[in-house]
């Protein structure tokens, strides 16, 4: 599956998700794509720190990355907002 993650700024970045990485958190994934989130509450969903948006299929929605896997989040494209970056710097 491809997905397209919108980053601040207006750049976009499409990355391959393997079907066997549906089931891992969303914050996790993006950690290791070089998209490092604000998950300054240990991932336990309390600061909504690293809340994402869907663009696509669904209509849009909000959740955080935290505690949705890549199965969950399914998406057309992901819209990561500056204030959900960890230290507010792109990487890669």
């Amino acid at each position: 599956m491809r997905l397209t993650l919108q980053l601040p700024g207006g750049k976009e970045r499409v990355v391959e998700v393997p079907d066997a990485e549906l089931d891992r958190r969303l914050s996790d994934f993006l950690e290791d794509q070089g998209c490092p989130l604000n998950t300054r509450c240990g991932g336990i969903g309390r600061c909504r720190g690293c809340q994402l948006e869907t663009d696509g299929r669904d209509g849009g929605r909000t959740f955080r990355a935290c505690r949705t896997t890549l199965g969950e989040a399914l998406a057309d494209r992901l819209i990561i907002p500056a204030r959900s970056w960890r230290d507010h710097s792109l990487s890669g």
